[in-house]
């Protein structure tokens, strides 16, 4: 329910979220890969006095642009390999996540269901759908401590060599935009 904690928003370069629980402060950049199915989402996080803990739980489908996942109920195969994760939906091609730091738990038989789309709503297209959570991340966090977490999701394997802040950093680079 992080959208509670949600204290600004910004698209003046790419999506930024900027988030305050507490004396925690955590602000996540999200980029996409300029002509590749890969996402980066950056995570600053500025921790408060008590020991606390990160949970990033991914919420997933696999279904082309047109399609809605009505009532469906996933087949999900999963292989955890060290911080690497390879996800497959409904027996379709993989796809990867990759983190920087924490630990990853796998969840079983976990969907969303019935996901509102309002927007879609709006264009008189069916809102309503299932997703999965196929598991989530931990990310432990000292007093005091500061920490940059790197996630990438893609369907391209070499995941573990790619780094989030890079991403970022060269789609600003491309679109001749300052930092």
């Amino acid at each position: 329910q992080g959208y509670k904690f949600q204290v600004s928003f910004e698209k003046e370069q790419l999506p930024v979220f900027e988030y305050k629980i507490e004396d925690i402060e955590i602000t996540k950049t999200i980029c996409m890969e300029h002509l590749k199915n890969t996402v980066g989402i950056d995570y600053k996080i500025k921790n408060g006095k008590k020991h606390s803990k990160l949970i990033l739980a991914p919420i997933m489908n696999f279904r082309d642009i047109h399609g809605i996942n009505n009532n469906h109920l996933y087949n999900i195969e999963q292989k955890i390999i060290g911080k690497k994760i390879e996800v497959k939906i409904d027996n379709n091609r993989p796809v990867y996540i990759n983190i920087s730091d924490g630990t990853y738990i796998e969840h079983f038989n976990d969907t969303f269901f019935n996901m509102f789309y309002v927007e879609e709503q709006k264009r008189g297209f069916e809102p309503v759908e299932n997703l999965i959570v196929p598991g989530r991340f931990e990310i432990e966090l000292e007093p005091k401590e500061e920490k940059e977490i790197s996630v990438i999701c893609s369907l391209e394997d070499n995941i573990e060599e790619l780094d989030a802040r890079a991403i970022i950093t060269n789609e600003i680079a491309r679109l001749g935009l300052e930092i």
